[in-house]
């Protein structure tokens, strides 16, 4: 374990989303039967999966096995290499919560201490929304962490009578960037904005680029005459951030939310001595005009903040924020 956190600390300062330092032993880990997040600068329980457990979901976390929450991430947040404050949360907030199977995590709520066990896979999660939903008679929601592409085909003469289309891309999408061509007006010309590194040279001196891509082509019915409107946020990662590159470079959409991941490009997996593995961003990838995307993300045209109060009473703030623009 001393050894994973020191691989882990190692790696940290680098700044990359897709580092991960792994141990084959670490695969009977396990959270409480809750989840956290950071919210309005606070540690806010977010869902309660056990209804023995004395939370409820709004509840501010003020201490973690005795000490300040801020001191507890400190550390938590030492051995996480992230390019942007939003996947280093969205990281902490689960790894925050891991360790051995019936390991105690106390925490303290109020004047009140609670004694939670590890014994739920990782992550406990809220409700998740449907793959798709009719909002109203205009406005349409896919889902894209979800929804298939042949569903989105599916559903193509829906969204053609469609005034607005909500995409949701919070996390990551399912194959469905195909959804893409159908956006765009006209095929895609934008042939750089991948890079594989080329190293023949010791050290690698003299590094030269491979140029990859996706030429999407463009696809009838033309949905990009509507109102589209992307959700997302830093935990947007990799395949998310090529999908949301198109979305940003070619103008597609309205986009809400938060800065994505900032982190992309195939990885690269190394196994060291012992059983420990390390995987890191083997390639460089920029944004379609050609600026840099490591450590930045895709920057949202309308910024959403969540709220405790939104938490408690179980609202969807950033959904909530598209419906809104749809009126306007």
């Amino acid at each position: 374990m001393d050894h994973l956190i020191t691989l882990q600390k190692f790696t940290a300062p680098l700044k990359d989303g897709h580092i991960v330092v792994s141990y084959q032993g670490d695969s009977g880990w396990l959270t409480p039967p809750i989840t956290w997040a950071w919210i309005e600068e606070e540690l806010v329980i977010t869902n309660v999966l056990d209804s023995k457990i004395p939370l409820s979901v709004g509840d501010v976390v003020i201490e973690i096995n005795g000490e300040s929450v801020a001191a507890y991430f400190e550390e938590v947040n030492s051995r996480i290499s992230a390019g942007t404050k939003g996947w280093l949360n969205y990281r902490a907030e689960q790894q925050s919560l891991m360790g051995e199977k019936g390991s105690e995590l106390n925490i303290k709520v109020g004047d009140e201490d609670i004694k939670l066990i590890r014994n739920h896979y990782p992550f406990s999660s809220a409700t998740r929304m449907s793959d798709y939903e009719k909002i109203n008679d205009s406005v349409f929601y896919l889902n894209l962490n979800s929804i298939a592409m042949e569903d989105i085909d599916m559903l193509l003469p829906e969204l053609a009578k469609s005034k607005s289309i909500i995409c949701d891309l919070r996390v990551y999408p399912r194959g469905n960037h195909g959804f893409i061509s159908y956006l765009l007006k006209e095929k895609d010309t934008s042939d750089s904005w991948m890079q594989t590194p080329q190293n023949i040279y010791p050290d690698r001196k003299e590094t030269t680029y491979q140029n990859a891509n996706w030429l999407l082509p463009n696809k009838k019915p033309y949905l990009g005459d509507k109102q589209i409107i992307f959700i997302t946020k830093g935990s947007a990662i990799s395949y998310a951030e090529s999908y949301m590159g198109f979305i940003k470079g070619y103008k597609l959409a309205t986009i809400i939310g938060q800065p994505t991941a900032g982190t992309n490009g195939n990885i690269n997996r190394f196994e060291l001595p012992g059983g420990y593995n390390i995987r890191w961003t083997g390639m460089k990838v920029i944004k379609h005009d050609g600026s840099t995307l490591h450590g930045i993300g895709f920057l949202p045209d309308i910024y959403v903040h969540r709220t405790i109060e939104g938490v408690k009473e179980g609202r969807d703030e950033y959904l909530e924020a598209a419906i809104e623009l749809t009126r306007k």
